[in-house]
C-alpha cells in the first residue's frame, strides 16, 4: 500500500515537471505606487482604494487608475477600515496617545470632512 501511494505521487510529480512550463503563471492587476503606504481599504460603492501613506490617505479612482487629491490628516495614518454603511473612514494615528488615550482619524466621506477622534482603552 505505501508502495502505491509512494508510486503515484511520484508520478504527479513527474506530470507537473513535464506540464507546468506548458501553463506559465501569470500575475494579472495594476500595481497602484503610493510611497509609504501601509495599508488599504477598498470602497465598492464609490469605486476607490484609499490608502494609508504618511500623513495623507490617498484614494484611488479604479475605473479610470489615477488619484484624487488626497485627504490630508496631519499626522501618520497605519491602518484603515471603512465603516459598514460606507459612510465614513477610520484611519489608526499610532503615537498619538494624550493622558492614556487612543486617536484615530475620521473622515466623514459624504462631507470630505477630517477630524480626531480619541478613546480610552478599556474604557
Amino acid at each position: 500500500m505505501n508502495f502505491l501511494r509512494l508510486w503515484c505521487v511520484a508520478l504527479f510529480i513527474c506530470a507537473l515537471a513535464v506540464f507546468a512550463p506548458l501553463f506559465p503563471a501569470r500575475a494579472e492587476g495594476t500595481f497602484i505606487a503610493a510611497p509609504n503606504r501601509t495599508d488599504f481599504v477598498h470602497d465598492p460603492a464609490r469605486g476607490l482604494i484609499y490608502i494609508s501613506s504618511g500623513s495623507q490617505i490617498l484614494r484611488y479612482r479604479i475605473a479610470d487608475k489615477t488619484f484624487l487629491p488626497p485627504f490630508e490628516i496631519g499626522k501618520t495614518v497605519r491602518q484603515l477600515d471603512l465603516a459598514p454603511d460606507g459612510s465614513f473612514l477610520i484611519g489608526a494615528t499610532p503615537n498619538s496617545a494624550l493622558d492614556g488615550k487612543v486617536g484615530f482619524a475620521h473622515v466623514d466621506l459624504n462631507g470630505g470632512i477630517v477630524s480626531d477622534k480619541w478613546f480610552a482603552p478599556g474604557g
